[in-house]
Protein backbone atom coordinates (compact mmCIF):
# COMPACT_ATOMS: atom_id res chain seq x y z
CA UNK A 1 0.00 0.00 0.00
CA UNK A 2 1.67 3.68 -1.09
CA UNK A 3 2.31 6.16 1.26
CA UNK A 4 -0.81 8.21 0.03
CA UNK A 5 -3.40 5.35 0.66
CA UNK A 6 -1.98 5.41 4.01
CA UNK A 7 -2.12 8.61 4.88
CA UNK A 8 -5.43 9.39 4.01
CA UNK A 9 -6.65 6.62 5.28
CA UNK A 10 -5.57 7.94 8.50
CA UNK A 11 -7.09 11.16 8.28
CA UNK A 12 -10.21 9.89 7.68
CA UNK A 13 -9.85 7.30 10.48
CA UNK A 14 -8.91 11.24 12.70
CA UNK A 15 -12.39 12.53 11.39
CA UNK A 16 -14.20 9.81 12.29
CA UNK A 17 -12.75 9.72 16.11
CA UNK A 18 -13.51 13.69 16.13
CA UNK A 19 -16.82 13.71 14.53
CA UNK A 20 -17.68 11.13 17.19
CA UNK A 21 -15.97 13.25 20.17
CA UNK A 22 -17.46 17.16 19.13
CA UNK A 23 -20.48 15.62 16.60
CA UNK A 24 -22.70 14.48 18.74
CA UNK A 25 -24.81 17.08 20.80
CA UNK A 26 -25.79 16.58 24.28
CA UNK A 27 -29.21 16.06 25.41
CA UNK A 28 -29.18 18.30 28.25
CA UNK A 29 -25.26 19.78 29.10
CA UNK A 30 -23.45 19.14 32.51
CA UNK A 31 -24.07 20.94 35.23
CA UNK A 32 -21.74 24.05 36.02
CA UNK A 33 -19.22 22.36 38.19
CA UNK A 34 -21.67 20.18 39.26
CA UNK A 35 -24.08 23.26 40.55
CA UNK A 36 -27.24 23.74 40.13
CA UNK A 37 -30.94 24.94 41.38
CA UNK A 38 -34.28 22.51 41.80
CA UNK A 39 -37.39 22.52 42.73
CA UNK A 40 -38.78 19.65 43.69
CA UNK A 41 -43.03 18.70 44.56
CA UNK A 42 -43.31 16.64 47.60
CA UNK A 43 -45.68 15.52 50.72
CA UNK A 44 -43.35 18.04 52.76
CA UNK A 45 -39.99 19.03 53.71
CA UNK A 46 -39.55 16.84 56.49
CA UNK A 47 -40.71 13.95 54.41
CA UNK A 48 -38.85 14.72 51.66
CA UNK A 49 -35.16 14.71 53.37
CA UNK A 50 -36.42 11.53 55.68
CA UNK A 51 -37.00 9.34 52.37
CA UNK A 52 -34.22 11.53 49.69
CA UNK A 53 -33.04 14.56 50.26
CA UNK A 54 -30.23 13.77 52.69
CA UNK A 55 -29.11 11.01 49.83
CA UNK A 56 -29.20 13.42 47.38
CA UNK A 57 -27.26 16.00 49.37
CA UNK A 58 -24.55 13.73 49.90
CA UNK A 59 -24.04 12.95 46.36
CA UNK A 60 -24.79 16.34 45.21
CA UNK A 61 -23.47 19.14 47.52
CA UNK A 62 -23.70 22.02 45.27
CA UNK A 63 -27.37 21.25 43.92
CA UNK A 64 -29.54 23.42 45.69
CA UNK A 65 -32.81 22.20 46.58
CA UNK A 66 -35.86 23.80 47.50
CA UNK A 67 -39.07 21.59 48.35
CA UNK A 68 -42.62 22.59 47.61
CA UNK A 69 -45.36 20.74 50.37
CA UNK A 70 -48.09 19.31 48.60
CA UNK A 71 -50.29 18.93 51.10
CA UNK A 72 -53.83 20.40 51.30
CA UNK A 73 -52.40 22.12 47.55
CA UNK A 74 -54.86 22.33 44.35
CA UNK A 75 -51.92 20.64 42.02
CA UNK A 76 -52.64 23.06 39.55
CA UNK A 77 -52.46 25.70 40.92
CA UNK A 78 -48.81 24.95 42.42
CA UNK A 79 -47.82 24.31 38.93
CA UNK A 80 -49.07 27.77 37.94
CA UNK A 81 -47.51 29.78 41.01
CA UNK A 82 -44.58 27.36 41.92
CA UNK A 83 -43.36 26.40 38.67
CA UNK A 84 -41.61 23.06 39.68
CA UNK A 85 -38.86 21.24 37.64
CA UNK A 86 -39.58 18.12 39.53
CA UNK A 87 -43.16 16.62 40.20
CA UNK A 88 -44.75 13.80 42.51
CA UNK A 89 -47.20 12.83 40.81
CA UNK A 90 -49.82 10.06 41.02
CA UNK A 91 -50.61 7.58 37.75
CA UNK A 92 -53.69 9.39 37.17
CA UNK A 93 -51.81 12.63 36.75
CA UNK A 94 -48.52 11.40 35.92
CA UNK A 95 -51.35 9.97 32.20
CA UNK A 96 -53.25 13.63 32.36
CA UNK A 97 -50.34 15.83 32.36
CA UNK A 98 -48.28 13.57 29.91
CA UNK A 99 -51.02 13.39 27.40
CA UNK A 100 -51.55 17.15 27.68
CA UNK A 101 -47.38 17.39 26.95
CA UNK A 102 -46.74 18.97 30.30
CA UNK A 103 -43.94 16.43 31.15
CA UNK A 104 -40.01 16.09 29.69
CA UNK A 105 -39.65 12.92 27.45
CA UNK A 106 -36.71 11.19 29.13
CA UNK A 107 -36.49 8.76 26.43
CA UNK A 108 -32.78 10.92 24.54
CA UNK A 109 -31.49 11.62 27.97
CA UNK A 110 -31.67 7.82 29.63
CA UNK A 111 -30.20 6.59 26.02
CA UNK A 112 -27.58 9.32 26.33
CA UNK A 113 -26.68 8.59 29.81
CA UNK A 114 -27.11 4.65 29.34
CA UNK A 115 -29.49 5.02 32.64
CA UNK A 116 -30.46 0.89 33.63
CA UNK A 117 -34.39 -0.01 32.90
CA UNK A 118 -33.28 -3.82 32.19
CA UNK A 119 -33.54 -4.09 36.31
CA UNK A 120 -36.95 -3.27 36.32
CA UNK A 121 -39.70 -5.68 37.36
CA UNK A 122 -40.96 -6.88 33.59
CA UNK A 123 -43.45 -4.98 31.46
CA UNK A 124 -43.32 -2.16 34.02
CA UNK A 125 -41.53 0.18 31.42
CA UNK A 126 -44.18 -0.85 29.34
CA UNK A 127 -46.82 0.18 31.53
CA UNK A 128 -45.01 3.33 31.96
CA UNK A 129 -45.06 3.92 28.07
CA UNK A 130 -48.53 3.31 27.75
CA UNK A 131 -49.07 6.20 29.82
CA UNK A 132 -47.38 8.82 27.72
CA UNK A 133 -48.74 7.02 24.72
CA UNK A 134 -45.45 5.61 23.61
CA UNK A 135 -42.51 7.91 25.75
CA UNK A 136 -41.60 7.86 28.84
CA UNK A 137 -42.13 10.67 30.63
CA UNK A 138 -41.77 9.47 34.32
CA UNK A 139 -40.26 6.60 36.06
CA UNK A 140 -40.82 5.40 39.60
CA UNK A 141 -39.02 3.42 41.83
CA UNK A 142 -42.35 1.62 43.66
CA UNK A 143 -45.21 -0.09 42.72
CA UNK A 144 -48.09 -1.65 44.11
CA UNK A 145 -49.51 -5.43 43.71
CA UNK A 146 -50.87 -7.87 45.52
CA UNK A 147 -50.87 -11.79 45.74
CA UNK A 148 -52.86 -14.50 47.47
CA UNK A 149 -52.07 -14.95 50.94
CA UNK A 150 -52.58 -18.65 51.97
CA UNK A 151 -52.70 -20.50 55.22
CA UNK A 152 -50.52 -23.88 54.55
CA UNK A 153 -51.67 -25.59 57.48
CA UNK A 154 -54.82 -25.47 57.01
CA UNK A 155 -54.54 -26.73 53.48
CA UNK A 156 -52.40 -29.65 54.83
CA UNK A 157 -54.93 -30.14 57.71
CA UNK A 158 -57.51 -31.02 55.57
CA UNK A 159 -55.42 -32.66 52.87
CA UNK A 160 -55.82 -30.05 49.60
CA UNK A 161 -53.26 -29.40 47.55
CA UNK A 162 -52.10 -25.72 48.10
CA UNK A 163 -52.42 -22.71 45.41
CA UNK A 164 -49.88 -22.57 42.77
CA UNK A 165 -49.07 -19.57 40.85
CA UNK A 166 -50.95 -18.33 37.96
CA UNK A 167 -54.07 -20.07 38.62
CA UNK A 168 -57.26 -19.42 36.76
CA UNK A 169 -60.44 -17.76 39.20
CA UNK A 170 -62.00 -21.11 38.39
CA UNK A 171 -59.13 -23.10 39.60
CA UNK A 172 -58.73 -20.70 42.68
CA UNK A 173 -62.81 -20.88 43.26
CA UNK A 174 -62.47 -24.32 42.94
CA UNK A 175 -59.97 -24.82 45.27
CA UNK A 176 -61.57 -22.86 48.08
CA UNK A 177 -64.56 -24.59 47.49
CA UNK A 178 -63.17 -27.82 49.23
CA UNK A 179 -63.45 -26.09 52.54
CA UNK A 180 -67.01 -25.66 52.21
CA UNK A 181 -68.44 -27.46 55.25
CA UNK A 182 -64.87 -28.16 57.17
CA UNK A 183 -64.60 -27.00 60.96
CA UNK A 184 -61.59 -26.81 63.63
CA UNK A 185 -63.55 -27.41 66.73
CA UNK A 186 -66.39 -24.91 66.74
CA UNK A 187 -65.00 -22.61 63.93
CA UNK A 188 -66.36 -23.23 60.29
CA UNK A 189 -63.40 -22.65 57.85
CA UNK A 190 -63.90 -21.00 54.59
CA UNK A 191 -61.80 -20.89 51.39
CA UNK A 192 -60.92 -17.40 49.64
CA UNK A 193 -62.51 -14.83 52.01
CA UNK A 194 -63.23 -11.92 50.11
CA UNK A 195 -66.94 -9.84 50.16
CA UNK A 196 -68.67 -10.44 47.12
CA UNK A 197 -68.44 -7.32 45.62
CA UNK A 198 -64.70 -6.96 45.59
CA UNK A 199 -64.70 -11.12 44.27
CA UNK A 200 -67.40 -9.87 41.28
CA UNK A 201 -64.67 -6.95 40.52
CA UNK A 202 -61.34 -8.87 40.44
CA UNK A 203 -62.77 -11.41 38.65
CA UNK A 204 -63.76 -8.65 35.88
CA UNK A 205 -60.52 -7.51 36.21
CA UNK A 206 -58.85 -10.37 35.54
CA UNK A 207 -60.97 -10.81 32.22
CA UNK A 208 -60.94 -7.43 31.01
CA UNK A 209 -65.05 -6.94 31.75
CA UNK A 210 -65.32 -3.25 31.23
CA UNK A 211 -67.73 -1.32 33.24
CA UNK A 212 -68.08 1.88 30.69
CA UNK A 213 -67.32 2.61 27.35
CA UNK A 214 -63.72 4.67 26.48
CA UNK A 215 -66.24 7.89 27.02
CA UNK A 216 -67.57 6.86 30.27
CA UNK A 217 -71.41 7.50 29.14
CA UNK A 218 -72.67 4.02 28.61
CA UNK A 219 -72.58 1.31 30.95
CA UNK A 220 -70.72 -2.44 29.58
CA UNK A 221 -72.60 -4.80 31.58
CA UNK A 222 -75.19 -6.68 30.08
CA UNK A 223 -72.79 -9.53 28.23
CA UNK A 224 -72.47 -12.95 28.97
CA UNK A 225 -69.00 -11.92 30.47
CA UNK A 226 -70.64 -10.38 33.18
CA UNK A 227 -72.60 -13.04 33.68
CA UNK A 228 -70.70 -15.55 34.56
CA UNK A 229 -68.44 -13.68 36.42
CA UNK A 230 -71.33 -12.82 38.53
CA UNK A 231 -72.42 -16.61 38.44
CA UNK A 232 -68.58 -17.18 40.11
CA UNK A 233 -68.92 -14.74 43.04
CA UNK A 234 -72.32 -15.29 44.31
CA UNK A 235 -71.48 -19.36 44.02
CA UNK A 236 -68.06 -18.81 46.15
CA UNK A 237 -69.21 -16.54 49.02
CA UNK A 238 -73.09 -17.60 49.42
CA UNK A 239 -72.41 -19.20 52.45
CA UNK A 240 -69.73 -16.88 53.92
CA UNK A 241 -71.16 -14.50 57.36
CA UNK A 242 -71.52 -10.79 56.01
CA UNK A 243 -68.53 -8.71 57.33
CA UNK A 244 -66.25 -5.94 56.34
CA UNK A 245 -62.70 -5.69 54.55
CA UNK A 246 -61.21 -5.47 57.85
CA UNK A 247 -62.89 -8.28 59.44
CA UNK A 248 -62.10 -10.80 56.36
CA UNK A 249 -58.50 -9.90 57.04
CA UNK A 250 -58.99 -10.75 60.89
CA UNK A 251 -61.00 -13.77 59.64
CA UNK A 252 -57.57 -15.04 57.94
CA UNK A 253 -55.19 -13.78 61.13
CA UNK A 254 -57.79 -16.11 63.19
CA UNK A 255 -57.09 -19.04 61.20
CA UNK A 256 -60.56 -19.29 60.13
CA UNK A 257 -60.53 -18.75 56.32
CA UNK A 258 -57.55 -20.25 53.79
CA UNK A 259 -56.65 -17.47 51.74
CA UNK A 260 -56.75 -14.06 51.31
CA UNK A 261 -56.29 -11.20 48.13
CA UNK A 262 -53.67 -8.57 49.70
CA UNK A 263 -51.06 -6.09 48.77
CA UNK A 264 -47.54 -6.43 50.69
CA UNK A 265 -48.40 -4.69 54.12
CA UNK A 266 -50.27 -7.65 54.61
CA UNK A 267 -47.49 -9.84 55.21
CA UNK A 268 -45.79 -7.61 57.45
CA UNK A 269 -49.45 -7.58 59.91
CA UNK A 270 -49.27 -11.77 59.70
CA UNK A 271 -46.05 -10.80 61.76
CA UNK A 272 -47.31 -8.42 64.30
CA UNK A 273 -50.94 -9.52 64.52
CA UNK A 274 -49.61 -12.43 67.27
CA UNK A 275 -47.77 -10.05 69.30
CA UNK A 276 -50.23 -7.50 69.90
CA UNK A 277 -53.54 -10.10 70.26
CA UNK A 278 -52.14 -12.91 72.52
CA UNK A 279 -55.53 -14.86 71.16
CA UNK A 280 -54.07 -14.85 67.47
CA UNK A 281 -51.33 -18.19 66.66
CA UNK A 282 -48.36 -17.63 64.61
CA UNK A 283 -49.01 -18.56 61.10
CA UNK A 284 -47.77 -20.89 58.23
CA UNK A 285 -48.32 -18.95 55.39
CA UNK A 286 -47.29 -18.24 51.77
CA UNK A 287 -47.87 -16.48 48.84
CA UNK A 288 -48.57 -16.92 44.86
CA UNK A 289 -49.71 -15.13 42.44
CA UNK A 290 -53.51 -13.26 41.87
CA UNK A 291 -55.40 -15.50 39.85
CA UNK A 292 -54.92 -14.92 36.00
CA UNK A 293 -56.75 -15.06 32.39
CA UNK A 294 -56.05 -18.11 30.98
CA UNK A 295 -55.52 -16.54 27.26
CA UNK A 296 -52.95 -14.12 29.25
CA UNK A 297 -51.22 -16.18 32.07
CA UNK A 298 -47.93 -14.24 32.62
CA UNK A 299 -50.25 -10.55 33.14
CA UNK A 300 -51.81 -9.20 36.25
CA UNK A 301 -54.83 -6.61 36.64
CA UNK A 302 -53.57 -5.27 40.17
CA UNK A 303 -50.55 -3.76 39.47
CA UNK A 304 -50.41 0.22 39.63
CA UNK A 305 -47.72 2.58 39.76
CA UNK A 306 -47.40 5.11 42.62
CA UNK A 307 -45.01 7.97 43.28
CA UNK A 308 -44.07 9.07 39.61
CA UNK A 309 -41.23 10.88 39.42
CA UNK A 310 -40.91 13.45 36.23
CA UNK A 311 -39.76 16.59 34.92
CA UNK A 312 -41.97 19.36 34.00
CA UNK A 313 -41.65 20.19 30.31
CA UNK A 314 -41.35 23.74 30.96
CA UNK A 315 -38.26 23.66 33.52
CA UNK A 316 -35.42 26.21 32.96
CA UNK A 317 -32.99 23.08 35.28
CA UNK A 318 -33.63 20.30 33.31
CA UNK A 319 -30.30 18.55 33.71
CA UNK A 320 -30.14 19.10 37.46
CA UNK A 321 -34.11 17.63 37.44
CA UNK A 322 -32.83 14.61 35.43
CA UNK A 323 -29.95 14.52 38.21
CA UNK A 324 -32.79 13.52 40.83
CA UNK A 325 -34.72 11.65 38.50
CA UNK A 326 -32.32 9.54 38.03
CA UNK A 327 -30.56 9.12 41.59
CA UNK A 328 -33.99 8.35 42.96
CA UNK A 329 -34.60 5.73 40.73
CA UNK A 330 -31.06 4.94 40.80
CA UNK A 331 -29.16 1.15 42.11
CA UNK A 332 -28.26 2.75 45.50
CA UNK A 333 -31.77 4.15 45.99
CA UNK A 334 -33.29 0.89 45.51
CA UNK A 335 -30.90 -1.15 47.74
CA UNK A 336 -32.54 1.78 50.36
CA UNK A 337 -36.20 1.34 49.22
CA UNK A 338 -35.56 -2.63 49.77
CA UNK A 339 -34.68 -2.69 53.11
CA UNK A 340 -38.35 -2.30 54.65
CA UNK A 341 -41.13 -2.04 52.44
CA UNK A 342 -44.06 -1.46 53.05
CA UNK A 343 -47.18 -0.59 51.29
CA UNK A 344 -45.39 -0.56 48.03
CA UNK A 345 -42.54 -2.84 46.23
CA UNK A 346 -39.04 -1.73 44.77
CA UNK A 347 -39.82 -1.50 41.47
CA UNK A 348 -35.95 -3.23 41.23
CA UNK A 349 -36.39 -6.96 41.74
CA UNK A 350 -32.38 -7.49 42.30
CA UNK A 351 -32.64 -6.55 45.88
CA UNK A 352 -35.63 -7.74 47.31
CA UNK A 353 -35.57 -11.41 46.99
CA UNK A 354 -37.70 -11.91 50.57
CA UNK A 355 -40.27 -10.32 52.27
CA UNK A 356 -40.78 -11.71 55.93
CA UNK A 357 -38.86 -14.74 54.95
CA UNK A 358 -40.81 -15.63 52.01
CA UNK A 359 -39.97 -15.14 48.30
CA UNK A 360 -41.27 -11.93 46.82
CA UNK A 361 -41.53 -13.82 43.16
CA UNK A 362 -45.42 -13.83 43.47
CA UNK A 363 -45.18 -10.27 43.20
CA UNK A 364 -43.21 -9.53 40.28
CA UNK A 365 -43.62 -12.75 38.22
CA UNK A 366 -46.61 -11.23 36.29
CA UNK A 367 -46.47 -8.40 33.73
CA UNK A 368 -48.60 -5.51 34.43
CA UNK A 369 -52.23 -5.26 32.05
CA UNK A 370 -51.65 -2.88 29.74
CA UNK A 371 -54.43 -1.03 29.20
CA UNK A 372 -55.53 1.76 26.73
CA UNK A 373 -58.21 3.29 29.12
CA UNK A 374 -57.61 6.19 31.07
CA UNK A 375 -56.95 5.72 34.81
CA UNK A 376 -59.18 7.34 37.15
CA UNK A 377 -57.81 9.61 39.48
CA UNK A 378 -56.01 8.03 42.22
CA UNK A 379 -57.68 8.35 45.53
CA UNK A 380 -60.81 8.05 44.31
CA UNK A 381 -63.40 5.01 44.79
CA UNK A 382 -63.76 4.22 41.23
CA UNK A 383 -59.60 3.76 41.02
CA UNK A 384 -59.84 1.52 44.47
CA UNK A 385 -62.22 -0.65 43.63
CA UNK A 386 -60.24 -1.02 40.00
CA UNK A 387 -63.48 -0.25 37.42
CA UNK A 388 -62.96 3.57 37.49
CA UNK A 389 -63.58 5.85 34.54
CA UNK A 390 -62.02 9.41 34.23
CA UNK A 391 -64.84 10.55 32.46
CA UNK A 392 -67.29 9.42 35.32
CA UNK A 393 -68.06 11.70 38.20
CA UNK A 394 -66.81 10.69 41.18
CA UNK A 395 -70.55 10.78 42.75
CA UNK A 396 -71.99 7.36 40.34
CA UNK A 397 -69.25 5.35 42.54
CA UNK A 398 -70.89 4.84 45.54
CA UNK A 399 -74.48 4.33 45.21
CA UNK A 400 -73.98 2.30 42.07
CA UNK A 401 -72.22 0.26 44.69
CA UNK A 402 -75.17 -0.54 46.86
CA UNK A 403 -77.08 -1.33 43.68
CA UNK A 404 -73.97 -3.75 42.77
CA UNK A 405 -74.67 -4.88 46.39
CA UNK A 406 -78.19 -5.69 46.56
CA UNK A 407 -77.86 -7.63 43.23
CA UNK A 408 -75.00 -9.78 44.16
CA UNK A 409 -77.37 -10.33 47.46
CA UNK A 410 -80.05 -10.77 45.24
CA UNK A 411 -78.46 -13.88 43.62
CA UNK A 412 -77.05 -15.39 46.32
CA UNK A 413 -80.06 -15.74 48.13
CA UNK A 414 -81.60 -17.34 45.12
CA UNK A 415 -84.24 -14.37 44.59
CA UNK A 416 -82.75 -13.83 40.53
CA UNK A 417 -80.53 -15.56 38.40
CA UNK A 418 -77.38 -13.63 37.30
CA UNK A 419 -78.32 -13.05 33.90
CA UNK A 420 -81.58 -11.13 35.86
CA UNK A 421 -79.19 -9.68 37.92
CA UNK A 422 -76.92 -8.17 35.31
CA UNK A 423 -79.44 -6.91 33.43
CA UNK A 424 -81.47 -4.86 36.05
CA UNK A 425 -77.73 -3.60 36.94
CA UNK A 426 -76.80 -2.04 33.67
CA UNK A 427 -80.99 -0.33 33.69
CA UNK A 428 -80.77 0.70 37.28
CA UNK A 429 -76.63 2.16 36.85
CA UNK A 430 -77.76 3.47 33.28
CA UNK A 431 -80.49 5.65 34.74
CA UNK A 432 -77.95 6.60 37.72
CA UNK A 433 -75.09 7.06 35.12
CA UNK A 434 -77.16 9.74 33.01
CA UNK A 435 -78.18 11.44 36.25
CA UNK A 436 -74.68 11.99 37.56
CA UNK A 437 -73.26 13.50 34.44
CA UNK A 438 -75.95 15.91 34.26
CA UNK A 439 -75.37 17.26 37.94
CA UNK A 440 -71.69 17.65 36.81
CA UNK A 441 -72.71 19.43 34.02
CA UNK A 442 -74.83 21.88 36.03
CA UNK A 443 -71.72 21.90 38.98
CA UNK A 444 -69.91 23.25 35.95
CA UNK A 445 -71.64 25.89 34.50
CA UNK A 446 -72.50 27.21 38.10
CA UNK A 447 -69.01 27.24 38.60
CA UNK A 448 -68.17 28.85 35.42
CA UNK A 449 -70.80 31.57 36.00
CA UNK A 450 -69.29 32.43 39.23
CA UNK A 451 -65.96 32.71 38.20
CA UNK A 452 -67.07 35.49 35.51
CA UNK A 453 -68.75 37.05 38.35
CA UNK A 454 -66.02 37.07 40.18
CA UNK A 455 -63.89 38.25 37.23
CA UNK A 456 -66.18 41.47 37.07
CA UNK A 457 -65.51 42.48 40.17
Amino acid sequence: MSRRWKTSILLLGMMSVLTGCFGEKQVLEPLDEGKGKLKVTYYSEKSFYRDYGNYFNIKFPDIEVEVISTAETDMEELLDKQKPDVVLLSEHMFETYAQQGKLYALDDIIAQEKFDLEGYMPGLIDMIRTKGRGKLYGLTPYFYNEVIYYNRDLFQAYNIELPRNQMSWQEILALSKRFDGMRTGDNEIYGLYQSPSSLLINIANTLSLQVFDAKGEKLRIRSDGWEQAMQMATDAVRNYPPGQVEGMNNLFLMGKAAMIMDGPWFAKELQRAPLHNKTLSTMNWDMVTVPVDLKRPDESSKVRLTKMYAIMADSTNKRAAWEFVQFVNGLSMEKVASRNPISTLPTRHQFFKQLEGRSTEPFYMLKPRLSTESSPPEGSWGFWVGYGNKHVPEDFYSPFNELLDKSLQAVMQHEITPEEAVNELDAKGQLLLNKTHAEEIKKKEAESAKENVDAKK
